[in-house]
């Protein structure tokens, strides 16, 4: 049984799940099934870390209102003598997904 009073939900895909044997209420647990596992693992943080190039982590936010994805870049830079200061480029960032 699935307790789902508790508060914090965090991105899990359950082991095993009894299917029935008629085919509508079948297909209705496949379908739910499948959302279930969607949904579980689009709620994990994607562990890619890509140098020079922003990466879609799988995290959400919101600003005013409009839901945006966050997004992942790594800058590599030598050794930092101590008191003294790096400068990363603030350059705009242009990403598009479906490149």
């Amino acid at each position: 049984m699935i307790n789902n009073n508790v508060p914090v939900k965090t991105p899990y895909v359950r082991t095993s799940r009894s299917f029935p044997t008629e085919l509508k209420e079948l297909s209705r647990e496949i379908d739910r099934t499948y959302i279930d596992i969607a949904a579980a693992i689009n709620l994990r943080t994607v562990g890619v870390f890509t140098s020079n190039v922003p990466s879609i982590t799988g995290n959400t936010y919101s600003t005013s209102g409009s839901v945006r994805q966050s997004l992942r870049q790594i800058y590599t830079f030598g050794a930092i003598a101590a008191s003294a200061s790096a400068t990363i480029s603030s350059a705009p960032l242009c990403f598009n997904p479906s490149n």
